[in-house]
C-alpha cells in the first residue's frame, strides 16, 4: 500500500468513527426519549409492564445508530475529498485515488503517473487529525441524561409493594387510643394516691388495650369490640364504688346534725354530699351546748339510723358513729362525741374518695362511648367501601374525605349547645 493509500485510510477511519458517534448520538437522543416516556408510563400505572421494556428501548437508540453507521460507512473516496478540501489539493487526491484503481487493469500512463506522483509527494504532507479534527457533539450530554433520567424511572416506576392487613394504621382508631390514653392519665394519677390493688390491676388492662389499639393491624370493628370491653371493666368498677345506702345515711345524719346552729355548716356539706368540705368541719367540731328541745330533734333521728337493718362496712361504720354521737349527746360525754365525729368524718372522707374515683370512671366510660361511635361511624364507611371495587389507592383518598368532613368531639359538643339552648 503506497504512502497516498495510507493517508486516505487513516482519514476515512477518522470519519468513519465520528460518523458513528453521530448516529449513535441521534439513536440515543431517540431512544432516551422514549425511554423517559416509557418510564412515565409505568410509573402512572403503577407498574403495569416490566422494567424491560424500558430497558429495551433505551437500548434500541445506540443500536440502531452503530447499524445505520455500518450500511452506510464513508467510503475512500469520501476521505480523499476531504483532503482536498482540507489541503486545497484541487481534486489531486481524489483524481490520483482514480488512478490508482484503474491502474491494476490497465497500465498507467504517463500523464496518470506523473499525476500520481504528484499526489504522493502531497501525501507527506497530510495530518489526518487535521483533516478530520476532534469533533465535541452538543447533542451527547443531553443524550446521557436522557438516558440517565430513563434509568432512574425505570427502578422508581416498579408496582407499590402491596400492604398488608398487618401494616394498615387506622387514623381513627389510632386517634381514638390516644384520646383513651390521654383521658386515663388522670385516672393514674388518682391510682397513684389510693394504692388500690383494683383499680392497678384495672389501670394495668386498660394500658395494654390501648397498646394492642395504636399497634398496627386492628381495624375498626377490632377496637370497637376493644373499647366495649374497657368500658364494660370501667362500669364494673363503678358499681363497686357506688353504695347508695351510705351515701342516704350520711345525708341523714348531716340533715340531723344541720338542727344545731353550731353543726349547720358540717350537716349541710354532708347532706349536700359535699364529702370533703364536711369531712374537715367534723374534725374541727367540738360538743356544743344544745337546748333540750334541739338535743331531742338530733338524737332522735341518729337514733333512727340504727333501726335500719344493712349490710356494708360503710354502713356500719356510720351508723357507729350516728350511735356515739347520740349517745354523747344525751349524756354530755365530749370524748365520745369527738371520738363519733372523727369516725363520722373518716367515712366522709372515704366516701367521698369513692365518689370522686367513681365520678371519675363515670367520665372515662362516657369517653369510650363517645370513642366508639367514631369507630362505629368508621365501620359503616369501612362497610359501603369493602361493598364497592374501589382500587386501594382510592379508597384511602375516600377515607382521608371522611375524615375532613366528620365532625370532631368539639364540633359536637358545640351542635349539643345550641340544640339545648334552642329547646
Amino acid at each position: 500500500m503506497s504512502r497516498l493509500q495510507q493517508q486516505i485510510a487513516a482519514v476515512q477511519a477518522r470519519q468513519q468513527r465520528q460518523w458513528t458517534w453521530q448516529c449513535v448520538t441521534t439513536g440515543l437522543l431517540v431512544s432516551g426519549s422514549l425511554a423517559c416516556l416509557a418510564g412515565a408510563a409505568r410509573l402512572l400505572s403503577e407498574g403495569a409492564f416490566g422494567w424491560q421494556w424500558i430497558a429495551a428501548v433505551g437500548m434500541s437508540g445506540p443500536v440502531i445508530g452503530v447499524a445505520y453507521a455500518y450500511m452506510t460507512s464513508r467510503s475512500m473516496r469520501d476521505a480523499a475529498t476531504a483532503i482536498d478540501r482540507s489541503c486545497n489539493l484541487k481534486e489531486r487526491t481524489e483524481t490520483a485515488l482514480q488512478f490508482q484503481q484503474s491502474a491494476s487493469s490497465i497500465d498507467p500512463s504517463p500523464l496518470q503517473r506523473l499525476q500520481l506522483a504528484d499526489a504522493e509527494s502531497h501525501a507527506e504532507r497530510v495530518n489526518p487529525e487535521i483533516v478530520i479534527p476532534p469533533q465535541r457533539l452538543r447533542a451527547w450530554p443531553i443524550a446521557v441524561s436522557l438516558v440517565a433520567a430513563a434509568l432512574v424511572l425505570m427502578f422508581w416506576s416498579g408496582p407499590r409493594a402491596a400492604t398488608t392487613a398487618s401494616e394498615v394504621r387506622n387514623d381513627v382508631v389510632q386517634r381514638q387510643a390516644s384520646r383513651v390514653e390521654e383521658a386515663l392519665d388522670e385516672l393514674k394519677a388518682v391510682q397513684k394516691e389510693r394504692n388500690d390493688p383494683d383499680l392497678d390491676n384495672l389501670v394495668k388492662e386498660l394500658e395494654v388495650v390501648i397498646e394492642q389499639m395504636k399497634a398496627a393491624g386492628m381495624d375498626p370493628k377490632e377496637a370497637l369490640a376493644k373499647l366495649s370491653e374497657m368500658e364494660a371493666s370501667l362500669q364494673e368498677m363503678q358499681q363497686k364504688l357506688e353504695d347508695p345506702q351510705a351515701a342516704a345515711e350520711l345525708q341523714q345524719v348531716g340533715q340531723a346534725l344541720a338542727l344545731s346552729e353550731a353543726m349547720a355548716m358540717a350537716g349541710q356539706a354532708l347532706s349536700k354530699g359535699e364529702l370533703e368540705k364536711a369531712a374537715d368541719e367534723l374534725q374541727k367540731l367540738e360538743m356544743p351546748e344544745l337546748d333540750r328541745k334541739t338535743e331531742k330533734a338530733i338524737t332522735e333521728q341518729l337514733d333512727k339510723l340504727n333501726q335500719n337493718n344493712g349490710e356494708g362496712s360503710a354502713k356500719k361504720s356510720v351508723q357507729e358513729a350516728a350511735s356515739q354521737i347520740s349517745d354523747a349527746l344525751s349524756k354530755g360525754n365530749r370524748g365520745k362525741f369527738s371520738d363519733g365525729m372523727k369516725g363520722l368524718a373518716g367515712e366522709a372522707r372515704k366516701q367521698g374518695q369513692r365518689k370522686k374515683l367513681s365520678n371519675l370512671l363515670r367520665k372515662q366510660c362516657q369517653c369510650l362511648s363517645e370513642c366508639k361511635s367514631e369507630c362505629e361511624s368508621e365501620c359503616r364507611s369501612e362497610s359501603v367501601l369493602e361493598s364497592e371495587s374501589i382500587p386501594l389507592g382510592h379508597r384511602q383518598t375516600i377515607r382521608k374525605y371522611v375524615e375532613m368532613i366528620r365532625p370532631g368531639g368539639n364540633e359536637t359538643d358545640a351542635v349539643n349547645k345550641r340544640i339545648e339552648n334552642a329547646e
